[in-house]
């Protein structure tokens, strides 16, 4: 067999570069926030907890309005995206139930506290007879 005429199985080639840390179309919204809207660049820098030098790259690809090399828009694919918010939707319904009985448990105890309190209260013993008796003059 001859290995020079074989037609091998090519991978395809990754881009020069790491990976960008955060997606164009944040990207973007730094860019916008910081042009359109008048926001400081510590503020934005506060806001999206990135440096100084991400915000003003980001505003350069704002107003220029190209992704860099590195910063291709992402291929939506809807499914993935779908199956993540019904996951982060079932979770939440979860969570709100959780609340929802722990905010019920909370009112009972409060009710069953008031009543003994109350209960306490109109209870004369020999501790709370002195108190009673300077309330009466």
């Amino acid at each position: 067999m001859d290995i020079r005429n074989s037609n091998p199985v090519m991978k395809e080639k990754k881009r020069p570069g790491r990976e960008p840390m955060f997606s164009f179309e944040f990207m973007m919204m730094i860019g916008k926030a910081v042009t359109d809207d008048g926001m400081k660049y510590r503020e934005a820098a506060k806001t999206f907890n990135c440096s100084h030098g991400l915000i003003n790259s980001a505003r350069k690809m704002y107003l220029s309005g190209q992704p860099t090399k590195n910063h291709k828009p992402e291929e939506a694919n809807y499914e993935s995206m779908y199956n993540r918010v019904q996951d982060q939707m079932a979770k939440l319904k979860q969570e709100i139930g959780e609340l929802y009985i722990e905010n019920q448990m909370l009112k009972k105890a409060l009710y069953v506290s008031q009543q003994i309190k109350k209960g306490n209260s109109s209870v004369i013993t020999s501790e709370n007879l002195e108190q009673y008796l300077e309330a009466a003059k």
